[in-house]
């Protein structure tokens, strides 16, 4: 998994806990591809960067619920209201 700062980390894990685990999996895999394609922006960019942090985090989220199916998106938009 990338590496995030805590409060990313902390924001992250209690979105994963609200889905049912038959998906948590999928939105785990789509998160580090998305973070990893973030990550290698700023390389690129020469602005290295160690840790997603969480506003970070929360776009990377926001983003992802638009690639995955309608039903899993309804879910992740539900675990975000819910924080």
């Amino acid at each position: 998994m990338i590496a995030l700062d805590e409060n990313a980390e902390d924001y992250f894990k209690r979105i994963l806990a609200m889905l049912p685990t038959d998906h948590v999996k999928l939105v785990k895999e789509r998160f580090d591809d998305m973070a990893e394609t973030l990550l290698k922006g700023y390389i690129e960019e020469s602005q290295a960067i160690e840790k997603i942090n969480l506003s970070q985090c929360k776009g990377l989220i926001a983003s992802l619920a638009e690639q995955v199916p309608p039903n899993i998106k309804d879910e992740i938009l539900e675990a975000i209201k819910g924080k």
